[in-house]
Parts: C-alpha cells; sequence; structure tokens
C-alpha cells in the first residue's frame, strides 16, 4: 500500500481511507491488549509511558518514510501507542491521591472533555498547519509531542 508522503497533499480517498482503516485495526489491537498486559504484570505507570513513546515512534516514523513500507510500520506503530493509551486514561484517575473513588467520576469525564475538544480542534489545527505551511509535517509533529507528553504524564505517578 503506497501511501503519500506526509510533506504534500496528493493522496487519494481511497489511500487516506486505507491509512485510516490500518491505524483503526492497529487502534483496537492496543485497546485490547494494553490494558490485559497491564493488569497481568501491575505496570499502568510503565505501560502509560511505553504506550507515549511508542505512540511518538509510530509518528515519526510515519514523516519519516514518505511512503511504503516506513510509513505502514508507522501507522501500525502509532496506532498500536494510541489504542492503548486510551484505556489507561480512563483507569489511573480513581488510583490517583486526592480522587478515589469520590471524584472518579468527576476525573473520567474530565478526561472525556479534554479528548472530545482534542477531537475537533486536532484536525483543525492540523488542517490549519498543513494550509499554512504546505505539509503535513507540522501536523504530526504536534501529534508527536502528544506522546511526549504521554510519557511525562506516566513519569510523574508514583510507581
Amino acid at each position: 500500500m503506497p501511501l503519500p508522503a506526509p510533506h504534500s497533499s496528493s493522496s487519494s480517498a481511497g489511500r487516506a481511507g486505507q491509512a485510516t482503516s490500518l491505524f483503526v485495526v492497529a487502534y483496537v489491537g492496543g485497546v485490547l491488549a494494553v490494558p490485559e498486559l497491564t493488569d497481568r504484570f501491575d505496570a499502568r505507570r510503565q505501560a502509560l509511558m511505553t504506550c507515549g513513546t511508542t505512540a511518538f515512534v509510530g509518528v515519526g516514523l510515519l514523516i519519516a518514510g514518505t511512503t511504503g513500507a516506513l510509513a505502514i510500520l508507522g501507522i501500525v506503530v502509532a496506532g498500536v501507542g494510541t489504542g492503548g493509551v486510551s484505556p489507561l486514561v480512563r483507569a489511573i484517575p480513581p488510583e490517583l491521591e486526592g480522587i478515589g473513588a469520590r471524584l472518579a467520576g468527576t476525573a473520567v469525564g474530565f478526561i472525556f472533555a479534554v479528548g472530545e475538544i482534542g477531537g475537533f480542534f486536532g484536525p483543525v489545527v492540523i488542517g490549519a498547519l498543513r494550509d499554512a505551511t504546505g505539509s503535513f509535517v507540522p501536523g504530526f509533529g504536534l501529534l508527536a509531542a502528544g506522546g511526549l507528553v504521554v510519557v511525562l504524564a506516566g513519569w510523574t505517578l508514583r510507581p
């Protein structure tokens, strides 16, 4: 599946759909596998940092791999990392000091709200960056930075 370079804006709807579908399949793999492994080995902090790193590396591979196998690998790696983060950010708040069971619903609701806002503004910002620069690389860089934010959030959790 040859993919368009992130540096260009030439992409057919079919190729974009294939790339998106591949990402979603990898995302589902992360959603299903990461929580199971995390609970089995009691390693939420490590899993969160690993998933953030994986998402960062995947987006980096996508930027570096203009077409072909490297881009496909980047999509899969980013999908697994992002999918792994998704259930973890919903499971961690009740365990945080000061939140507990009493405020767990509020904390998870806040996480969902931030996710919805990001789900709206993310594509708008990435599209605006593409329009301003003629390349998706700045937007992908923003997504990669999000992976690093996840790593830092995991780092701040107590072991």
